[in-house]
């Protein structure tokens, strides 16, 4: 079953093509990876998709059975879309926590309290070694760049959502964390999410094992391969290592 199903979509900024995909799916429970060098209109496509303000597309966009046109943002993050951008926003005076229990609540009959949430979640993330102190932390205020990852990497987990929509999340870290990455995409993968991840890096897409990779290329976003073809990427300048 698709959950994303793009067809001559382009996403516009400033009355400017960006972005454009003729043709475009990610099944439940599929990885697909989205390539190409800097500015060819990967980020675009995604902030289309999700119809982050300023961008404006045309075309077909159909997201969980929906045309997102007619969606608004808060209404797909409700029906389990989770879009983990490049530029973390900070806002004191709300934890991390307090943001995944909100979102928790709007997608659940009869939530457990808070404090029965943050247990079940702290177990959770033990998996992958992250910070669980990260949670009671404003949300994106005075961490690292390698703390605000981590952030990220937690509110997947937490979310466990049916589209995941990842624009580099692999972007200058270590390798614990790119293996970490790597994990969580796995795992998200077999519960059964949807994922169009966006990366430079060769390594993480090896990791991760995508079943499509797709290539962004002067605005044009097309079908590519498959992990087979990862070589003749990188023999490109599409992904490093």
């Amino acid at each position: 079953m698709n959950v994303l199903l793009l067809k001559n979509f382009s996403v516009e900024v400033e009355r400017k093509v960006r972005s454009k995909a003729l043709e475009m799916s990610v099944e439940a429970g599929e990885i697909c990876a989205l390539v190409g060098k800097n500015g060819s209109g990967k980020s675009s496509l995604l902030s289309g998709i999700v119809t982050l303000p300023g961008y404006v597309s045309t075309g077909e966009c159909i997201c969980l059975g929906t045309n997102t046109e007619e969606t608004a943002l808060d209404e797909k993050a409700r029906a389990g879309v989770m879009y983990i951008g490049q530029k973390q926003p900070e806002i004191e005076g709300l934890s991390l926590i307090q943001l995944l229990y909100g979102m928790y609540k709007r997608t659940t009959e009869r939530p457990m309290s808070i404090i029965e949430y943050k247990d079940s979640l702290t177990e959770k993330l033990q998996k992958y070694s992250l910070k669980t102190e990260l949670l009671l932390r404003p949300l994106g205020v005075g961490l690292s760049g390698g703390e605000k990852k981590q952030t990220e990497l937690i509110t997947l987990v937490a979310s466990s959502p049916k589209l995941a929509l990842i624009d580099e999340i692999d972007s200058g870290v270590d390798i614990d964390t790119l293996e970490n990455i790597a994990m969580v995409i796995r795992d998200l993968q077999e519960q059964g999410t949807g994922i169009l991840i966006v990366s430079h890096n060769l390594e993480l897409i090896q990791k991760i094992n995508p079943t499509k990779i797709y290539l962004a290329e002067e605005g044009i976003v097309s079908y590519y391969g498959t992990d087979a073809d990862l070589e003749t990427l990188k023999e490109n300048g599409f992904v490093s290592e």
